[in-house]
């Protein structure tokens, strides 16, 4: 073990313990904006998310240990490209954004009352959008939070399980689970913060797919086999 590794494990540590307190903090910041707890839809997402992240890691620990700790790293890495250093905040926070103003929404009442028809299939997207994200992670050893090529771990092209159908079912599934949050609600608002975080979503897939078609070997390859980067059949 070199001397940089126990400073590295103790910074992951804080990490945790921060993101704990997060996961914790934020169903309580979400109902004291909407000046409710009777919201049935925060607390239905809330588990979904807690569940999902809580499942997946769990796999992901048992089948690639040493995923956990390069995301643990985030920007911290050195070789992320500069955009990325910008991007990937906008696309882990846009959607608190959502709810926030979503919050805020039925707090204030600034739309009608969504059916339970558009609810629940705003909840069958999260569930899909969910799953397909939880599954590329699963799959794909190098499922980094930031966009770098990991020559460290022995990074090299993955195109099994859903990696065959898409280039970033990642991203496709944040992107199905982030227009799902707006119908979920019922807030009108939150389309707002939603678009914002779709060009988000699809500028980083975008650079990224570009990045590593540069800079990962084999790369380009698989690009020519698999045509499309996250919604098959458009792009």
């Amino acid at each position: 073990m070199t001397t940089d590794q126990p400073k590295t494990s103790r910074k992951l540590r804080v990490v945790d313990v921060l993101r704990f307190v997060f996961v914790l903090a934020l169903p309580f910041s979400l109902f004291l904006i909407a000046g409710r707890w009777n919201w049935w839809q925060a607390w239905v997402y809330i588990l979904v998310s807690m569940l999902a992240s809580l499942i997946s890691r769990q796999l992901v620990i048992k089948k690639h240990p040493d995923l956990l700790f390069e995301r643990a790293k985030f920007t911290s890495h050195e070789g992320v490209p500069s955009w990325d250093r910008y991007l990937v905040y906008l696309v882990v926070y846009l959607p608190m954004l959502i709810l926030i103003v979503a919050a805020l929404d039925l707090r204030y009442g600034w739309s009608e009352k969504g059916s339970l028809a558009a609810h629940l299939i705003g909840l069958i997207m999260i569930l899909i959008g969910s799953a397909l994200a939880s599954w590329a992670f699963y799959t794909n050893q190098f499922f980094s939070s930031i966009t770098r090529i990991q020559k460290d771990r022995g990074h090299y092209v993955i195109d099994q399980g859903p990696y065959a159908l898409m280039r970033h079912p990642g991203y496709a599934g944040g992107f199905i689970s982030m227009i799902a949050l707006p119908i979920f609600t019922g807030s009108v608002w939150a389309w707002i913060p939603c678009a914002m975080g779709m060009i988000a979503i699809l500028l980083r897939t975008y650079l990224e797919d570009r990045f590593l078609q540069k800079e990962l070997p084999g790369y380009s390859d698989y690009a020519g086999r698999v045509k499309f980067r996250i919604i098959p059949g458009i792009w």
